[in-house]
């Protein structure tokens, strides 16, 4: 596994240094200075408030299990960006699922189980967005980069979608032929700790299901969204490019989307090789779309690495703002 880690890291920083040197460091000097600092500033603002929307969305499906807090949720959320940055593979959704199971006393399934909700519904409405982005301006539908990235996410979408809705309505069925596929391999202890963890996702998610139908939880998912995506304009926008708006909000949804994607420490050359390929066919040359994709990635970096440590600083005294709430409770 750590093996498979390292690789995944050694492929982003080769991908990464090749970019780099193809459009040479003058090239990406010349683009940070023309970066704009009230362009900078709006962007830090949007991210901070998609963690925010974040942190209030996560708690209303929380609190279907147990109430744990906007403060937890907020800083947990934080902490699991920063951890994504850190390591590969998204290991974050699982690190803030593991601190608010431990904090707020729930099981991590359940938690777990209503990050998957949140995951889920992130990709539908970028997809979404994506799609009728792309129709408005016409014909990028097709474009390789684009209808690719459309394709991986929609059959990954769909694949996630049918095994909550199996786990949902079949969950009794999905334990009966999950024991009887491992029950002669693995050892009944084993067995039994999978088939509680099964028991806790389906209960999760069972709990999750009266908010995913509020207006409310849509609402919250529409503002994030949107924050994501014009987060990312207008860091586009610092870098004094010009395309289109329209375009602009083509490429940003598209690399928003590709976040989804498993990848290596902060989707380090992950990222570039989305984002050139996605805005040299909505119009970039290549080496000013290399040089932005550069540039952006590193401001969006230090950004999640400044917003997720001060919150997972902040996420070591939760507990005792928890142990005070219980006991007012008392």
């Amino acid at each position: 596994m750590r093996l498979r880690f390292l690789m995944l890291l050694l492929v982003g920083i080769a991908v990464f240094l090749a970019m780099a040197y193809y459009i040479s460091f003058e090239a990406l000097v010349e683009t940070f200075t023309r970066l704009s600092l009230g362009h900078l500033t709006l962007s830090f603002v949007l991210l901070l408030l998609y963690f925010i929307s974040r942190a209030f969305r996560w708690r209303m499906l929380l609190s279907m299990l147990k109430d744990p807090g906007l403060t937890l949720t907020l800083t947990a959320t934080g902490m699991g960006y920063f951890v994504n940055v850190i390591f590969p593979v998204r290991l974050g959704e699982i690190a803030r699922a593991v601190a608010v199971s431990k904090k707020s006393k729930v099981g991590f399934m359940p938690v777990f189980a209503t990050v998957v909700v949140e995951r889920v519904f992130d990709l539908a409405y970028l997809l979404v967005a994506l799609g009728l982005l792309a129709a408005i301006i016409g014909g990028l539908v097709q474009a390789e980069p684009i209808k690719t990235l459309v394709l991986v996410s929609g059959i990954g979408l769909i694949v996630i979608v049918a095994i909550l809705l199996i786990l949902l309505k079949r969950g009794t069925f999905a334990l009966r032929l999950f024991n009887g596929m491992v029950g002669r391999i693995l050892p009944s202890s084993v067995q039994n700790r999978f088939t509680k963890a099964i028991e806790s996702i389906v209960s999760g998610l069972e709990q999750s299901t009266a908010c995913i139908k509020s207006v409310k939880f849509h609402l919250w998912t529409l503002m994030i969204t949107l924050f994501n995506i014009y987060s990312l304009v207008v860091l586009f926008a610092s870098t004094g490019l010009q395309l289109p708006l329209l375009a602009i909000m083509v490429g940003s949804t598209a690399v928003a989307l590709s976040a989804i994607i498993p990848a290596p420490p902060g989707n380090i050359g992950t990222f570039e090789l989305v984002w050139v390929g996605v805005f040299t066919v909505l119009g970039l040359g290549q080496a000013q779309a290399i040089s932005s994709g550069i540039v952006v990635h590193v401001v969006q970096t230090t950004y999640l690495l400044v917003i997720g440590g001060i919150a997972t600083l902040f996420l070591g005294g939760v507990r005792e703002y928890i142990r005070r709430k219980d006991e007012e409770k008392d």
